[in-house]
């Protein structure tokens, strides 16, 4: 999409064909309805394809494409648990990172017969075992184990290295096999895999590196690994700021380390002050005792950021499954954190909730194009959602059709339509309108439009008068 504009983008030939947004908030704001529900995770793993995603719905799923160890997969599954419909994992990995390998004799005690190595660099793999038995009527058998349990199994009435390379190489979703070596294999017994290495140590361009693959990804939140190095979350601020001022609309969720004070999560969030960055704060316990720090429960936040959409707020959503905040604050803690643009987790009687559902974004004093609206999640998703959906609808007009007042007028009304389809579905106020900008009239092939939309906000605040009689 086009993202933001300017007045030189109006005059440069260098403009690309596309429809533009700047998001200006009066007494209303610009909002919208798109798709929402998908959570970026990049992260770290002992398995599984690096600086790619993958597509997971599931915690199955996580299981499968990341194994379970490192962040990556403590992280995709927090936030399929907060409900995001799909979880893009993104793993990353260290210089360090290295493939495991196992090497079979042949019969006659010649080495490297048949070797393997695994399909992706990772420790997971240094618990893999090849066993070669006899079979009576199938010739050999070879067993891929992990940890004693059985993973694939293979036969081939030659028992040659070469045949059996080309069934693995066909079917194995963990490994990949070079029979070049030749011969009838040798009888073994939980030939080991090993020097696999996940290449947990990362540096900052790794990070960079990931990005730049989210950016050809469509998604609504973003989590960027349990990393709560300052400057490393600094920069994947500014990245987010940069991304949607070019129109990729998404949120990042960061929280802090360990044991962090409510002091420091304050004052991170005041160095943020944006609206496309949530942080979190603090940590919790969940039900089977394991300790998630801010940084890691921004994962379960943005899982619920996701599910929520702009039709709800994730103001007070219970936590399934947390046992416990933590660090507990009291009222003038809670009342100073929220102020400062701090998204709360609270323990609540039994249960453990998001207290409000804000951003970072506090300086709407300063900041004459937006209101303290801004300071919501829900405005901001409904406004994602809105230029979204105009962005798309308006794609199909772009070279097609004429730039007159019929045409013009067309594309008016589709953009009323939609924008009436969100006021039915109560995402925004009545009174919603698409027109032509007075103050901009349109060129020979451009065209000018004023969107004015309320948002619809959720309940947040009931205050309730009781009047006794005497």
């Amino acid at each position: 999409m086009g993202g933001q504009w300017t007045a030189s983008d109006v005059l440069s030939p260098a403009t690309r064909p596309g429809a533009y947004f700047n998001v200006i908030a009066q007494a209303a704001d610009l909002l919208e309805a798109g798709d929402r529900g998908v959570v970026l995770i990049v992260g770290r793993a002992n398995w599984g394809p690096v600086d790619e995603t993958v597509e997971l719905l599931s915690e199955a799923d996580v299981t499968r494409a990341y194994g379970t160890g490192s962040s990556l997969p403590k992280l995709a599954t927090q936030a399929i648990r907060g409900g995001a419909a799909t979880v893009l994992g993104l793993r990353i990995a260290g210089s360090s990172a290295a493939v495991a390998t196992a090497t079979l004799d042949d019969e006659y005690d010649v080495a490297d017969a048949l070797t393997f190595e695994a399909l992706y660099p990772g420790t997971r793999a240094n618990s893999f075992t090849i066993t070669v038995s006899d079979h009576p009527v199938e010739g050999l058998l070879l067993d891929l184990k992990e940890s004693g349990v059985l993973l694939e199994r293979y036969h081939t009435v030659s028992g040659l290295a070469e045949d059996f390379a080309i069934l693995i190489n066909a079917e194995s979703a963990y490994v990949v096999a070079d029979g070049s070596g030749g011969g009838v294999l040798a009888i073994v017994t939980d030939a080991p895999f090993a020097s696999g290495n996940s290449g947990t140590t990362v540096v900052s361009g790794d990070y960079t590196a990931a990005q730049t693959v989210a950016e050809g990804e469509i998604f609504d939140v973003y989590v960027q690994d349990d990393d709560t190095n300052g400057s490393n979350q600094n920069a994947v601020a500014a990245w987010t700021e940069t991304r949607r001022e070019a129109g990729q609309l998404f949120m990042t969720v960061m929280g802090g380390a360990a044991a962090e004070l409510v002091s420091t999560a304050m004052t991170r969030a005041g160095d943020f002050d944006f609206e496309g960055v949530v942080y979190v704060y603090p940590g919790f316990t969940d039900a089977d005792g394991v300790v998630f720090t801010g940084q890691e429960a921004a994962a379960r936040v943005a899982g619920h950021i996701a599910a929520a959409g702009f039709s709800r707020s994730v103001t007070f959503q219970v936590l399934d499954g947390v046992a416990d905040v933590e660090t507990r604050l009291g009222t003038q803690d809670v009342a100073s954190a929220l102020e400062a643009g701090v998204l709360l987790i609270v323990a609540d009687g039994p249960e453990v909730r998001i207290e409000k559902g804000i951003n970072t974004f506090t300086s709407e004093a300063e900041d004459e194009t937006k209101s303290k609206a801004f300071r919501k999640i829900r405005t901001i998703a409904t406004i994602d959602a809105v230029v979204e959906g105009l962005e798309r609808g308006f794609r199909a007009y772009i070279g097609a059709v004429t730039n007159d007042d019929d045409g013009r007028q067309s594309m008016i009304g589709a953009g009323q339509e939609f924008l009436d389809r969100l006021v039915q579905a109560r995402a925004l106020n009545p009174g919603a309108s698409v027109a032509l900008d007075p103050s901009n009239p349109p060129t020979v092939d451009q065209v000018f439009l004023v969107v004015a939309i309320t948002p619809l906000d959720s309940v947040e605040q009931i205050f309730v008068t009781v009047n006794v009689a005497t």
